[in-house]
């Protein structure tokens, strides 16, 4: 990198020029002033590479007509107040990617603890947990099993305490449509 004139290391300097009193002690004319002041502006708010130490001399009160004098410091104020967005925006980035994290992390966990309770679901509706071992049980558990693999919708009739839930449960849960 090569040193720039104002002892600091950089790129190519911006279009700005410098403050220089004139040949006869003089500052330069205000339109020439005003014409650094909006190159030395343009460029560092295009993010090119400028002397703000240059900015900060337009801000002297000896600097030049007061109009550039405010003009230089407004802008000035604006630059710090960008810059604090940016520290600020770059904390919120920093802070939404930990929450993102969180978040993720928190997911994962859930997905986990859903699987094992399909698991534990699926365990309490095996045909096996059915009671009743007599002829008819057996028939209406492999009628509801070979039910429960094809794509039908089902009605169960029956009286009331005849099991008609846990046979729905059996054929819901041994089927392909449970998850």
């Amino acid at each position: 990198m090569k040193e720039s004139e104002n002892g600091k290391k950089g790129g190519k300097a911006g279009r700005t020029g410098q403050i220089e009193k004139g040949s006869h002690g003089k500052k330069d004319s205000s339109d020439e002033l005003l014409s650094t002041l909006i190159n030395l502006c343009d460029d560092l708010a295009w993010g090119r590479p400028a002397n703000e130490d240059q900015l900060f001399r337009f801000t002297r009160q000896d600097a030049g007509p007061p109009e550039l004098v405010r003009l230089a410091e407004a802008f000035g104020m604006m630059l710090v107040k960008v810059g604090g967005r940016e520290l600020r925006s770059s904390d919120l980035v920093q802070e939404l990617q930990a929450r993102n994290a969180e978040l993720e992390e928190a997911r994962r966990q859930l997905m986990q603890r859903n699987a094992n309770l399909m698991c534990a679901v699926q365990e309490t509706w095996q045909p096996r947990k059915v009671l009743g071992q007599c002829e008819a049980m057996r028939k209406v558990m492999k009628m509801a099993l070979s039910i429960s693999n094809r794509p039908i919708n089902t009605l169960i009739l029956g009286a009331t305490g005849t099991g008609k839930e846990v046979v729905a449960r059996l054929i819901h849960f041994n089927s392909p449509r449970r998850e």
